[in-house]
């Protein structure tokens, strides 16, 4: 991969554009229409120049658009099966998430005999969480604009224990 905008031209063409991601791309500074991300209470957070982190808080997104993703990785939308598969298969064992390993950006786990697939994400004013549960088609998406938030892994967990013993 090249530099950041040849980086974001395959995400668009490869990703975002083919599942209607709409709201989602690559924050240069200038994109408008994002919230403000918050720290200290009601501070705005300081700025942050996006090209540092690139992808690891560079990239927006909604929660509808996440749903678009989320829903694709069922599909060979993205890429065949057994390429989905390995995307899901733990290439670090054992991590400092006990009973979690690391595959490709994320870390998966089991939880009461169904897998979880999860990531969170902290950069200046914001606070993100995603957990999916494919075993039972259940995905818990929190984002938030303010850096101190409260344990969104907890949230997420108590948010899918509802669904799953409502299903």
């Amino acid at each position: 991969f090249g530099d950041v905008d040849n980086r974001m031209k395959i995400a668009q063409d490869e990703i975002f554009g083919p599942l209607g991601m709409k709201d989602s791309g690559y924050e240069h500074g200038d994109t408008p229409g994002l919230a403000p991300g918050y720290s200290m209470g009601v501070k705005v957070a300081d700025p942050l120049d996006m090209s540092l982190p690139y992808a690891a808080g560079g990239l927006y997104s909604t929660v509808l658009d996440l749903n678009r993703w989320e829903e694709a990785l069922y599909t060979e939308q993205l890429a065949p099966a057994a390429d989905m598969a390995r995307y899901f298969t733990p290439l670090v064992e054992s991590t400092d998430q006990a009973g979690f390993g690391y595959a490709y950006g994320q870390l998966v786990g089991d939880v009461r005999g169904s897998t979880l697939v999860w990531h969170n994400g902290l950069i200046n004013g914001f606070y993100t969480y995603l957990s999916r549960y494919p075993d039972d088609h259940i995905t818990v998406v929190l984002l938030t604009n303010r850096e101190q938030s409260p344990d969104l892994g907890s949230l997420a967990q108590a948010a899918a224990k509802i669904t799953r013993e409502g299903s």
